[in-house]
């Protein structure tokens, strides 16, 4: 792929907004709201455009979306389905998954602190069981789910 294909995206204000949504009082919203905030001046990268679902956008446009979802789906993104298992049926039960990692070990910003990224799913899908040692939260910017 050349580099003509990448597009330099300026996260700054994504990180900046995306620090506010982290607002609760846990220890990991805490972390992760400093941690976008620390990195936002720095937060530039190159990543090669993938447009989300248009299922996954249509929720993301709905009224009770969150705000925030407006600034995610201007940016180009390279949304594929998550790689967090090596597992073959994982990976065939993730086609209809998109992920982008923000921050983190493989993150378009490094960080050794967090791992937080922007995770969609089609409607009517499954995220289904799976552990690992990481603590981990989940913040609804769009949508539902049981």
């Amino acid at each position: 792929m050349s580099i003509n294909s990448y597009h330099q995206i300026n996260l700054e204000k994504l990180f900046l907004e995306l620090s506010q949504v982290f607002n609760g009082n846990s220890e990991i919203e805490k972390i992760s709201s400093q941690e976008l905030l620390q990195k936002a001046k720095v937060a530039l990268a190159f990543t090669e455009e993938k447009a989300i679902s248009e299922d996954i956008a249509s929720v993301m446009r709905a009224d009770d979306a969150h705000p925030i979802c407006s600034e995610i789906l201007k940016t180009p993104f390279n949304w594929t389905p998550p790689e967090t298992s090596k597992s073959d049926l994982y990976k065939k039960h993730s086609h209809f998954k998109a992920h982008v990692e923000l921050l983190g070990p493989d993150g378009l910003v490094k960080s050794n602190i967090v791992r937080l990224g922007l995770y969609g799913m089609q409607s009517h899908s499954e995220y289904g069981i799976r552990t690992h040692p990481a603590e981990e939260i989940y913040v609804m910017l769009a949508g539902e789910c049981f």
